[in-house]
């Protein structure tokens, strides 16, 4: 596949510049946007902002999708206002929902577009970039869902997979209570289990909880023995278990292991102590090399001054797809089964989806490993690996920090 896609990336890219400019315009599709701008907190989202700025490039390139400023809502990844603010955007006549990245909060929003539909309505399409809780793959209980990342059977299950790899037999799991923490952690005890791993404690607790209850937790996973941690939860909760774990000197430093779903991002930095979160491996959906990709990104450092984390190139995408729907309503189709019937090369590489499911069927994953000094803040995450989801195959690379890599 990605030969083929390497060959044809320059020609598609100039096709849809051309068919933009000079080919047949097609209906416009009203779509409202339930984004992650900021956390409960205030505290701005860097990912969230990332597709947020992403989704602004790819409405000026595909205009056949209209996002108005009265029709993004700021989710903060919390669900207590999801329902509302999807009532707002289904009555301001919004034909398609983009987003939200955060699985709870799409959750919500899929329950109050199928609750409130009228008898033989169609329902309103949901389309998200980044919801990848395994309960949102059923197409039958989430008929109106589509993403175009991997479920967590793909990211938590590849997880093991890695921890098996560096010859771990035991583990013990940290995980939130809500959607894609729960699933997350189901998703390590199951595949931990097939695999021979002994599960040596499992602690759940609230999204947002106090640091007692998160020092309670953490400190109920060291009294057991273990010395490799699975984390499955948001980006800010993991901040506040770095944080418990660095007082309770669960670090590399004394030979603890940090494997997760979610890195950390620059909002966090001042949040997690560096001497906790060294050497911590997770994973993130990847883009495959284009032409059409670099031109994206190229367009993105040129506005916004940076490079978007990989959630923002996913989120382009999600416009790109939904942009498919316009060709169809023109043709008296309706739009969901159009866009579960596309194939088509996004920026992201070729975009379509498994038979019954609402998952994408290609893309890949990519391994990071957060190296530096683990005395100071001055860290990034370094690519380590990859995971060709078509191929079912691990490539791994620069394995240069131990012990978590060794």
């Amino acid at each position: 596949m990605g030969t083929q896609y390497y060959n044809i990336n320059a020609f598609v890219f100039i096709l849809a510049q051309y068919t933009l400019a000079f080919g047949p315009h097609y209906p416009q599709i009203k779509a409202g946007y339930l984004a992650t701008l900021t956390y409960s907190d205030g505290t701005p989202c860097d990912w969230g902002l990332d597709s947020y700025h992403a989704t602004l490039l790819a409405l000026d390139m595909y205009p056949g999708v209209n996002v108005t400023s009265d029709m993004v809502v700021d989710t903060q990844c919390n669900p207590e206002n999801v329902a509302n603010a999807t009532m707002m955007l289904l009555n301001k006549g919004a034909q398609v929902i983009i987003g939200p990245d955060c699985s709870q909060p799409a959750e919500i929003a899929l329950n109050t577009i199928i609750g409130n539909a009228q008898n033989g309505e169609p329902l309103v399409p949901l389309v998200s970039a980044g919801s990848n809780a395994r309960s949102l793959s059923n197409s039958t209980k989430f008929p109106n869902f589509l993403r175009i990342v991997p479920g967590t059977t793909n990211f938590e299950g590849t997880l093991i997979a890695v921890l098996q790899r560096y010859g771990f037999s035991s583990f013990a799991i940290a995980s939130t209570t809500d959607a894609f923490g729960q699933d997350g952690g189901d998703v390590y005890e199951e595949f931990g289990t097939a695999a021979n791993m002994t599960v040596l404690k499992r602690e759940s607790f609230a999204r947002n909880s106090s640091h007692d209850v998160l020092y309670s937790a953490m400190q109920s996973i060291k009294s057991t023995g273990a010395k490799v941690i699975m984390l499955s939860m948001p980006v800010p909760d993991t901040a506040a278990v770095f944080t418990v774990c660095g007082e309770l000197n669960m670090t590399a430093n004394h030979s603890y292991y940090f494997f997760g779903n979610e890195p950390l991002g620059e909002e966090s930095s001042q949040r997690a102590p560096a001497v906790a979160a060294y050497n911590h491996f997770t994973l993130l959906p990847d883009a495959y090399p284009s032409q059409m990709l670099s031109t994206f990104l190229q367009d993105f450092r040129s506005k916004y001054s940076h490079t978007p984390d990989l959630w923002g190139i996913f989120a382009y995408d999600v416009v790109a797809l939904i942009s498919k729907g316009c060709e169809a309503i023109s043709k008296g189709e309706k739009l969901l089964p159009s866009l579960r019937a596309v194939n088509f090369y996004g920026i992201t590489g070729q975009i379509s989806f498994e038979d019954g499911t609402n998952n994408r069927k290609f893309t890949r994953l990519v391994y990071m490993n957060l190296q530096g000094s683990n005395t100071t803040n001055k860290q990034d995450y370094v690519t380590v690996g990859r995971y060709e989801m078509d191929a079912k195959v691990h490539v791994y690379q620069n394995e240069a920090v131990s012990p978590t890599c060794a």
